[in-house]
């Protein structure tokens, strides 16, 4: 077995909890290298260096913009220079990793707009804007933008695109699927269906596939391809649970036919719009069934009309068997 710094030398592929060790542990080797370490060139491994002047950074975190003297090296052994790193700070860039990190954490996991998140990490660390509001003899002049945002989140989708490939191989799958697609408008009336695929025990979700559609069987087969090459064994697939998108039935029946599909119910997160959508049609008989009425009787014939649907349609989708929900169908037909 290979160590996790021998893999990444030799550019061996590592899944996603291998690669972030690896990062961690390039970062406290950083850390922990002193003025005796940064005297060796790490490419070709000599020692005989010379320093070679210094430059300093004034990089914007959050605490507000620091200032970092960088040592510069010169080999005599190959000739080149080169300089020393901060784990903390990023090559090349005006903001530290924890910054940049801080943009990313607030678009994706919390879902912030990106524009209110720039706007609020910049008043952050310039000390200006809404935070000078409390602090009006503050100075500040922090210059973050939407466009240096835009290009973190490009940048990060890019690597994550380049690490699809075993990016999840060797880590345990339960078999248990759970897949839907999120409808998103882009720009100029344009429509994209972003087709995910998830475990639905341990909730880890597979990279994701972007689409026009989710209609056609071949929008599904790219996402199982997609998560095929991240790792998944779709011979260890035993359950898949899903709406009723006519795409996926098909590339079911073709490609998994050993895999029974349940389609989505309430209880789980995938199937919750299934009961909005009946909130709806549930809120058209309600208001059938009480025209002409007003005040009381209305509103008593309104509550009985809506409690007597909700208890049937539960009924049915609670069921045990397919014959138990043919039963439980009856009231419900029964209803005027």
């Amino acid at each position: 077995m290979l160590c996790l710094a021998t893999k990444a030398w030799i550019g061996e592929p590592m899944n996603i909890l291998e690669r972030a060790q690896a990062f961690v542990e390039s970062l406290s080797e950083q850390a922990s290298r002193g003025a005796r370490g940064w005297q060796r060139r790490i490419h070709c491994g000599s020692r005989a260096t010379i320093k070679n002047g210094s430059y300093r950074r004034r990089p914007w975190g959050e605490e507000g913009r620091g200032e970092r003297r960088m040592q510069r090296h010169l080999c005599r052994h190959c000739g080149r220079s080169y300089s020393e790193q901060a784990p903390e700070l990023v090559a090349r860039s005006w903001y530290t990793r924890a910054a940049q990190r801080k943009v990313i954490d607030q678009c994706l996991p919390l879902g912030s707009s990106l524009r209110r998140t720039v706007a609020w990490l910049r008043s952050e660390m310039g000390k200006q804007a809404r935070w000078r509001q409390g602090h009006p003899l503050a100075e500040g002049r922090c210059r973050l933008s939407v466009c240096t945002a835009e290009r973190w989140l490009a940048r990060a989708g890019l690597a994550a695109a380049e690490s699809v490939v075993g990016q999840l191989a060797g880590i345990a799958c339960s078999g248990e699927m759970a897949t839907d697609g999120l409808w998103a408008r882009l720009r100029q009336g344009a429509k994209r269906v972003v087709l995910r695929l998830a475990d639905g025990v341990s909730g880890l979700i597979y990279p994701p596939v972007v689409a026009p559609d989710e209609e056609r069987a071949a929008r599904w087969e790219a996402l199982f391809a997609r998560a095929q090459a991240a790792g998944l064994s779709l011979a260890a697939i035993n359950g898949l649970v899903s709406d009723g998108a006519h795409g996926l039935r098909s590339y079911l029946r073709q490609a998994l036919p050993w895999v029974p599909q349940q389609r989505c119910v309430p209880q789980l997160p995938l199937g919750r719009h299934l009961w909005r959508n009946r909130g709806g049609r549930i809120a058209q008989q309600v208001k059938a069934a009480i025209a002409g009425l007003e005040g009381e009787a209305a509103q008593t014939l309104a509550e009985q009309v809506r409690d007597g649907l909700g208890q049937a349609m539960r009924a049915i989708r609670d069921a045990a068997s397919y014959e138990e929900a043919e039963r439980a169908l009856g009231p419900l037909r029964l209803m005027p």
